[in-house]
């Protein structure tokens, strides 16, 4: 020590004292490595190789948990795809939803859906064909179970004829967030684990492997672990890691063995949460361990030729070094300190000097790069507000389909992401071909929308043919802007033009202006026209929602008409039926009334009838009224008021409100009854008017085209059934008086027949009595001509008995 001493005070320049330090510090460098710091160092390797393989297990078990979650990701992402099909048990969406999914996902070999019922409604697979009699039961499944709890399931590992491991993973299918309508499961193939478990690499050898829950091997780098189905089960460090909870899945498992090559190894395992595996990770202890002692006689090489060195360059360097260095130390400090535009001053042309000059064009590179930063930093910033200007703005627009709100919250986003700028939309009317203006921010809208209003030209006037965006540096005067006057009233200048672009369709433009000139950069534009895409898509999107609506509306109007058409022929085949079994006239009549309040409920309704032959309307029945027999004209001759009119004409007469019509007879009477609208039908037989039906309402009533066919049609058949029973009370005045006239020609025979009878019968009795002689003889032509007679009088006998 005292040697030492006396060399540090007798050193006195910088050289000796640094040759003398260094060469000191060299050797007790190296002796604390020799004495103190190698069986740290040996523990350090230890502990090194260990992080190694721990680092290599959660490398290992990261790549495969990344799979498993993508697969995961994949399968619910499905289920989302799946749920409103399935909803509307539209099997063949399903299907195809399905055959899409496998094709995607080559991990996947089967999809399937399982309802709640635990029935299987579909399945899959990429290499079998299955019918719908092979669907499953799957409700005492655990996986099944365990999805409809809203759980992910990961069910046991099992083998295919060819000794492939696969495994099952169930997610809940859900209509919403709430409702659980069943499971979509997807058999996962395991040979991916292989892939990855083949190409883990380690410096000094080793392989990593997966078991699953009961200790079988399910990946490793040699297949023919898996095909033979081998079980690890036995060993401490497998039992341990299958029966680690999984909040313990990230604390690494370690042990030493003698695997089933009978090579004693060190492994370290690891817990893969969700389907419970265990991914290990082993190393020969004899190539592990064989790189520490030649890194300890590597280290002491190192050690000793460092040494050398050392004094070395101590001995050459200590002299040029003192002074240039204490300035370029201090040049250092000015530069650490942030002053960037100092700089060293050069003493020589030696490596000192050399130094300083690197030095010095360091310390510009430094200061360039500075600047460099600072703008990179600030054009960072930049793109940083836009993107999130972009997201917020595209997750704004996408929250609703309704374009004007639509619209409101993309041009309040623009304002916060261009404060200086006023915005306006104007979207393209597909039927004129003409831009109308629909939106703006920072201007009044109905001044803006009224000096834009009547502007003609439509795109061609507004874009050029490429549609790309137009840029104007002073629009108060450039031809191509609109409404002059309005720009320079509201002192904007420039302007910069876009087009909304959605599906590849133009669907108006988004204007951008600013109130001083303004020079828009790339960067500016690029930005706004990706702004104007997005709220393309979310334009284009409303209008689709708007047509889909109107469309829907129409739809259910359409099915409201068919229903009513289909609910009304009912009603006219249920009236034709009913009118063909009536022959009264005056049950006719009331049918024919209560079948117009079925057919226009809440109506009011008089039936006049017209005898034949007359120019009366004699009034029959009504249905409705307050006071059915208060101030009603019972007769009205043709061509007297809406019903003589009807009866004339032959045409259908229509007022809107009969109180104030002057051709209508009774208004007092339909004020008081409180009736508005009226439509007249003449009941028409071929050319003939049967009679007229009144309909009323008592609130205002346009009778549509539909409504005046329906009652066309009913009056067609009103007028029949009115025609047949004025047939019929015919038929039954004719049949009185035929019988009348039976009976009088009864009577006329019978009277007849008996004062006939009575002298043919003296005739014939009296011949008798000549032919037999009893009044004396007769010649042979008396008798002939007695014959005659009495052949004659038989005759009449017989003709009057027929009578």
């Amino acid at each position: 020590m005292n040697l030492f001493a006396k060399l540090f005070r007798g050193s006195r320049s910088i050289r000796q004292r640094l040759f003398w330090r260094l060469g000191v510090l060299s050797l007790g460098t190296l002796s604390i490595v020799n004495l103190i710091w190698l069986p740290s160092s040996i523990r350090e390797i230890r502990q090194s190789q260990a992080e190694l393989q721990r680092v290599a297990v959660r490398s290992v078990r990261d790549q495969i948990q990344l799979f498993l979650e993508e697969r995961d990701r994949q399968l619910k992402s499905q289920a989302v795809l799946f749920s409103a099909p399935f909803a509307e048990n539209n099997q063949e969406a399903v299907r195809l939803l399905g055959h899409r999914f496998l094709q995607r996902d080559p991990a996947f070999e089967e999809i399937g859906i399982v309802d709640r019922e635990g029935r299987e409604r579909l399945r899959l697979s990429r290499k079998l064909v299955i019918t719908d009699r092979e669907l499953r039961d799957l409700s005492a499944t655990p996986f099944y179970q365990e999805g409809m709890r809203g759980e992910l399931s990961w069910a046991s590992v099992f083998t295919t004829e060819t000794s492939e491991p696969w495994v099952t993973l169930a997610v809940p299918l859900r209509a919403s967030e709430t409702t659980t309508i069943g499971v979509v499961f997807g058999v996962l193939s395991l040979k991916s684990l292989w892939d990855l478990t083949g190409e883990f690499h380690l410096t000094y050898g080793g392989r990593a492997y997966v078991v699953e829950q009961t200790g079988r091997v399910i990946a490793a780098a040699d297949s023919s672990l898996v095909l033979r189905q081998l079980s690890f089960a036995d060993r401490p460090l497998i039992q341990r890691l299958t029966h680690t909870a999984s909040s313990a899945a990230h604390s690494f498992i370690q042990d030493v063995y003698v695997n089933e090559n009978n090579v004693s190894v060190a492994a370290t395992g690891l817990l893969l949460p969700g389907p419970q595996w265990a991914v290990v990770v082993e190393q020969s202890q004899a190539l592990l361990y064989s790189p520490v002692k030649q890194k300890l006689w590597l280290s002491l090489g190192i050690s000793f030729i460092g040494l050398l060195v050392s004094f070395g360059v101590a001995g050459s360097l200590s002299s040029r070094l003192s002074g240039p260095i204490i300035r370029l130390r201090e040049g250092v400090k000015l530069i650490g300190h942030g002053q960037l535009k100092h700089r060293v001053m050069v003493e020589g042309a030696d490596e000192v000097g050399e130094l300083a000059m690197h030095f010095n064009t360091m310390a510009e590179s430094l200061e360039e790069q500075e600047a460099a930063r600072k703008q990179a930093e600030e054009r960072i910033q930049r793109q940083l507000q836009q993107s999130t200007a972009l997201r917020e703005i595209n997750l704004a627009i996408t929250s609703t389909l309704d374009l004007r709100a639509v619209l409101d919250v993309l041009l309040e986003k623009i304002d916060l992401s261009l404060p200086y700028a006023v915005a306006t939309v104007r979207l393209l009317n597909r039927e004129t071909g003409e831009l109308e203006s629909v939106a703006c921010r920072n201007l009044d809208e109905e001044e803006w929308k009224a000096a834009t209003r009547g502007i003609k030209g439509g795109l061609g006037r507004m874009l050029p043919e490429d549609h790309s965006p137009v840029i104007v540096l002073n629009a108060q005067t450039d031809p191509r802007s609109l409404a002059s006057k309005f720009l320079r009233k509201h002192g904007l200048v420039s302007y910069l033009r876009v087009p909304l672009i959605g599906k590849g369709e133009v669907l108006g433009v988004l204007t951008f202006f600013t109130k001083e000139e303004h020079q828009f950069s790339e960067e500016e534009i690029e930005f706004l026209t990706i702004l104007a895409g997005q709220a393309a898509i979310a334009i284009h999107n409303s209008q689709l929602h708007e047509q889909t609506k109107r469309q829907a509306i129409e739809l259910e109007r359409a099915n409201r008409d068919l229903e009513r058409q289909e609910e009304i022929q009912g009603l006219l085949k249920e009236l034709s039926i009913a009118l063909s079994k009536l022959l009264d006239a005056r049950a006719v009549a009331r049918e024919i009334l209560a079948a117009v309040q079925r057919l226009i409920p809440g109506t009011v309704a008089r039936l006049w009838e017209k005898a034949p032959k007359e120019d009366v309307l004699c009034l029959v029945a009504s249905i409705g009224m307050r006071e059915p027999e208060g101030g009603i004209t019972l007769q009205l001759q043709l061509g007297r008021g809406f019903t003589g009119i009807a009866a004339a004409t032959k045409e259908l007469i229509i007022s809107a409100d009969v109180t104030k019509d002057s051709r209508y007879v009774n208004r007092d009477w339909a004020l008081a009854e409180g009736l508005v609208s009226t439509v007249h039908l003449p009941f028409l037989y071929g050319a003939e008017v049967y009679g007229v039906l009144a309909i009323f309402t008592r609130e205002p009533h346009l009778f549509t085209d539909s409504e005046l066919g329906l009652l066309r049609s009913f009056a067609s058949q009103a007028a029949i059934a009115i025609h047949n029973a004025r047939l019929y009370e015919q038929t039954k005045n004719q049949a009185v008086e035929l019988e009348k006239a039976s009976k009088v020609k009864d009577e006329f025979l019978g009277f007849v027949s008996h004062e006939l009878k009575t002298p043919v019968n003296s005739i014939l009795g009296y011949t008798e009595m000549m032919q037999s002689k009893m009044f004396g003889e007769i010649n042979s032509e008396q008798e002939r001509a007695l014959g005659k007679v009495m052949a004659n009088s038989r005759d009449l006998l017989n003709m009057v008995n027929g009578l």
